[in-house]
């Protein structure tokens, strides 16, 4: 409520205000913490000293609130104080409570704090109460759930149209909708018109409140210049400090800037996520973006990843944003394809409109050949991004570079893009189009060659297939170049700025074996057995890139190896027959496979 103070309730009513108090607390926290019933025990996870518990009971317009300032060191109380009030007079309550809490502990409050909370709110029940609900669907990150606090959003400012926090909690529900969208096509023109629609109501939050932080947080998100944004983020730090979604807002906004200047910002990242877990504890998305962080950027501790995935998980079981992390990591770096689509799977059942789930479990399926269960979830739509990797799976290359080509979805999986359109180009002998679309993905200018950019997001892909593309049309200093400067930054990003090799090992191997280095692409071919990539194995079969190494009784066995693996995995087969995993198209098929 104040500086250091958490509130805490034993009702749902109660939790309302607590969350009206101090907005950046999520009002479903306190139901997590209803069985926690020991003060101490509550303080130790909140990490604070001091609890605000209170109670409403309510009878027709008439309420009682009471409130008890404890010492959760101790559990005694050390103030309290009752409120008979009727329903309408909820604000001044909500208002007075935080007046005694201050006094209590010799806290003063700024003027400014105090006009900001009060220029947010609103002095109607109903709109408020609309913001309410809106917010506790906001933070599952459920498509449909975003959709309806949308909705929520919007009727409390038809209710109340002086309420900035309806309108800023609305236009971050507009743009998460892109983000957790019902299909998976990247429309452009739908994408910029929810931006646009996303940026005028944070704007409009600002009009009837310029200390909004959330409406900077917004803007910090829209925005395509990188400096920009992160005036915004700061922005909205600076306007409130203990605001753990401004600090995870800042992570994000820095992600990009390390993309578009190379600085790596992973230092400055990792502070404001865990200042986010700090002030609120409670929350699993910091726990998972932390785990995220560490997968992508900091794989050499890799250790560390699934103590917060089941930390979020811990916080909230059915979580499914933790849930698809785990599942990732099952795949792409434990080679447990099978633990993997169980994980998924169980997502899918929590979240059915996420195409993120559908894409992903697409991917698993074909890991262990059941091409049957993957077309089960494929978009209908025929230029939808989910059916690249079944073109790609099917050696269909034509269809699979169609949509790139066209200009739709061209941003789509790019390491199964750019193989696509290495394949595309053998099977038919023209190359210059895949190398003019890759010129232009990696901005390679003239005749130099030279990788731009550190790929601490992407893996090289696009570079390493260019210079095998060069090759295949007689450019080999071209080439060559290329791949030097390709293994250099890829150097640069693992150990420099301590990436680690999880995603790196497959464009190595290409670039090692495309280089003539052929018992240095063996030496290092084990290792994609554990990588972040080890799923893309397949490829190596058909690769013109490995043709130097091919025939070697080295390269052989690791393709046998891999190639039992995969079978083993078709444990999926009893775990449909158990209940775990839902019965699909590929039962049939999957049945037949696990018995040869």
């Amino acid at each position: 409520v104040v500086t250091d103070v958490q509130s805490v309730t034993t009702s749902a009513e109660a939790g309302a205000i607590a969350a009206a108090a101090n907005p950046r607390v999520s009002p479903n926290d306190t139901a997590r913490l209803e069985t926690c019933l020991d003060s101490r025990e509550i303080g130790r996870r909140l990490n604070t000293r001091f609890l605000l518990e209170g109670s409403v009971q309510r009878e027709g317009d008439q309420m009682r609130v009471t409130a008890q300032l404890i010492d959760a060191t101790t559990g005694g109380h050390l103030w309290s104080v009752k409120f008979d009030r009727s329903v309408a007079a909820i604000f001044a309550v909500q208002d007075e409570i935080a007046g005694k809490v201050a006094d209590a502990m010799r806290v003063t409050l700024e003027a400014t704090p105090e006009q900001r909370r009060r220029g947010r709110g609103t002095e109607n029940v109903d709109a408020y109460m609309e913001y309410l609900r809106g917010r506790k669907l906001l933070t599952t990150l459920r498509a449909d759930n975003v959709r309806q606090a949308g909705e929520h959003f919007q009727r409390a400012a038809l209710l109340d149209p002086a309420f900035s926090s309806a309108y800023s909690s609305r236009a971050l529900a507009v743009i998460e909708s892109l983000a957790f969208r019902g299909s998976d096509q990247a429309e452009e023109p739908h994408a910029r018109q929810v931006r646009v629609d996303s940026q005028h109501l944070a704007e409009q939050a600002l009009v009837l409140d310029s200390a909004n932080a959330e409406a900077y947080e917004v803007l910090a998100q829209i925005d395509d210049d990188i400096a920009r944004a992160e005036r915004h983020a700061r922005r909205a730090i600076a306007l409130e400090p203990n605001s753990a979604s401004a600090h995870h807002r800042l992570s994000i906004v820095l992600i990009a800037k390390m993309a578009t200047t190379g600085v790596d910002t992973t230092p400055e990242r990792l502070h404001h996520i865990n200042r986010a877990i700090e002030l609120d504890p409670l929350e699993p998305l910091y726990p998972t973006k932390k785990a995220v962080l560490y997968l992508y950027q900091r794989t050499g501790e890799f250790e560390r990843i699934e103590p917060l995935l089941q930390r979020a998980l811990s916080l909230d079981p059915n979580y499914f944003v933790a849930l698809m992390r785990l599942s990732e990591i099952r795949y792409c770096c434990q080679r447990r394809s099978a633990e993997g689509i169980k994980l998924a799977e169980q997502a899918l059942r929590i979240d059915p409109s996420s195409t993120w789930v559908r894409n992903f479990l697409i991917h698993m399926y074909l890991d262990v050949d059941d091409i049957d269960a993957a077309e089960s979830l494929v978009d209908p739509d025929p230029t939808s991004i989910s059916r690249l990797r079944i073109h790609v799976y099917r050696h269909d290359w034509n269809r699979a570079t169609e949509p790139l080509y066209s200009g739709r979805n061209a941003q789509a999986e790019p390491d199964y893009s750019v193989f696509s359109m290495v394949m595309q180009g053998k099977q038919s002998g023209q190359y210059e189009r895949a190398i003019a679309f890759l010129e232009r993905a990696i901005g390679a200018a003239g005749d130099s060659g030279v990788c731009p950019g550190v790929p601490m997001f992407n893996d090289c892909y696009e570079p390493v297939a260019l210079a095998q593309l060069y090759q295949m049309t007689g450019r080999h200093d071209r080439a060559k170049q290329l791949l030097d400067s390709s293994l250099e930054l890829m150097d640069v990003a693992s150990q420099r700025q301590k990436r680690g090799e999880l995603w790196f090992v497959l464009t190595r191997v290409r670039a090692l074996a495309l280089l003539g280095r052929g018992e240095d692409a063996l030496e290092l071919l084990p290792a994609l057995r554990h990588s972040g990539m080890s799923s893309h194995w397949r490829e190596l079969d058909v690769d013109p890139a490995m043709n130097l190494i091919r025939n070697d009784p080295r390269f052989i066995a690791f393709m046998q190896d891999m190639a039992a693996h995969a079978a083993a995995q078709h444990e999926v087969v009893s775990m449909r027959t158990a209940g775990l995993i839902p019965t699909r198209p590929g039962d049939a098929r999957s049945t037949e496979l696990a018995s040869q």
